[in-house]
């Protein structure tokens, strides 16, 4: 079914070849079933107008430029403004590689760009003298770069260590979720810091990881030689956690992962710590007394965490998100010693932290005693009771 947005789309796109045609190269025409075809799995009405009109017509001066139609279908159909053309014009590095499939590189490296970012991000992961394979590698580039909103990840993935393979570069840098970026500009060198909390975060838990519980051996660091399932799994969890992916805040995660209780299993360790989330705003009450640590869950996103930026020169942000989720974690484990680590942490990373600490601690016992009481007086599961409390205490 065509809706109104697609019908709009084909009588402006139809109108804007009637009057350009005689001016364009016969290859950059589109034919109406080509506009059709845009137009009916167009996202964006006036993201694929402008795409278009940006491909063909150029901008400023409205001048004929060599993009074929095909190029333009390709690059504008799910486009939400002129990026993905902006993008390619941009792409000189991918034509000076003398690689022979130079237009299907830039198309896939630019059709979901907002802006010209994913072009400046593949440029600087091309002259990226540290890595020399991910300077060769045009899928990995492709992979880290396409959805870039800076050329961030690039300097990411240069900069991070050098026992990483490629393909955990692009797992540890690329992302499309840049949360913080807006609060790094704020600082000086923002920009660097951002691209760089990865790196720090996956250098930190590389020295720490084998702490808890049943952690898996040699998966991370220099002499990183395991290459069981398992091993492999675990490492790409770790990556994960780190990334812009999983955790806003990598710096934050990091030090929660290093200061997180070493009776937690593995893997219960890397849940709690890629749910830290923080506001990144200023508290107007220097003391944090209000604010609230929010994890986020499967049981969807706790509120955000209201901070003092820059209170914490390591973190980047104020640690008391962290520090709140980890003293939940601490407390919960201490109450109930009977329970394995999964089970309290079902229980007890769902639940908030709030500052002052007397507050934080009440709602800490309350999730506890609804636990306990669920599984020994209506005698559920202590998973099912951990399920049932961390959602609703109403079996007190």
């Amino acid at each position: 079914t065509i809706g109104y947005n697609s019908v709009s789309c084909f009588k402006q796109l139809d109108g804007l070849m009637k009057q350009h045609s005689p001016s364009l190269p016969s290859v950059s025409i589109l034919s109406r079933t080509m506009i059709g075809s845009m137009c009916g799995s167009s996202v964006s009405e006036n993201g694929t107008v402008a795409c278009v009109e940006a491909g063909l017509l150029g901008s400023p001066n409205r001048q004929p430029r060599k993009m074929s139609n095909v190029q333009v279908e390709e690059l504008c159909t799910a486009s939400l403004g002129s990026g993905p053309v902006e993008c390619y014009k941009a792409s000189n590095i991918v034509a000076s590689s003398g690689n022979s499939n130079v237009d299907s590189i830039k198309v896939a490296l630019c059709s979901a760009a907002n802006s010209t970012a994913p072009a400046d991000c593949y440029q600087r992961a091309s002259s990226c003298v540290k890595t020399p394979t991910l300077k060769g590698d045009v899928s990995a580039k492709i992979m880290l770069c396409s959805r870039a909103s800076s050329d961030a990840p690039a300097m990411c993935a240069c900069d991070a260590p050098a026992h990483l393979s490629v393909g955990d570069r692009v797992k540890l840098c690329s992302s499309n979720t840049d949360a913080s970026h807006e609060y790094y500009k704020q600082r000086s060198n923002g920009d660097i810091l951002f691209a760089k909390a990865p790196v720090v975060c996956i250098k930190k838990v590389e020295s720490v990881y084998t702490q808890f519980v049943n952690a898996p051996r040699n998966v991370l660091g220099a002499y990183a030689s395991s290459t069981s399932e398992a091993s492999v799994g675990a490492k790409s969890r770790l990556l994960a956690m780190c990334s812009y992916t999983v955790s806003d805040y990598p710096l934050l995660t990091a030090h929660c992962f290093v200061n997180a209780p070493t009776n937690l299993e593995f893997n219960d360790a890397i849940i709690l710590c890629s749910n830290i989330t923080t506001g990144a705003g200023t508290d107007n009450d220097s003391k944090g007394m209000g604010s609230t640590a929010g994890v986020k869950s499967s049981l969807g996103s706790k509120p955000a965490v209201r901070t003092t930026p820059g209170s914490d020169a390591d973190v980047g942000f104020s640690s008391a998100a962290a520090n709140a989720v980890m003293n939940n974690m601490k407390m919960c484990l201490k109450a109930l010693p009977e329970w394995s680590s999964h089970e309290v942490s079902t229980l007890c990373s769902g639940a908030d932290g709030n500052v002052p600490s007397e507050v934080f601690q009440a709602d800490i016992k309350q999730i506890v005693l609804c636990g306990r009481y669920a599984h020994t007086a209506l005698h559920y599961s202590k998973l099912d009771a951990a399920n049932i409390c961390s959602r609703d205490i109403s079996p007190l």
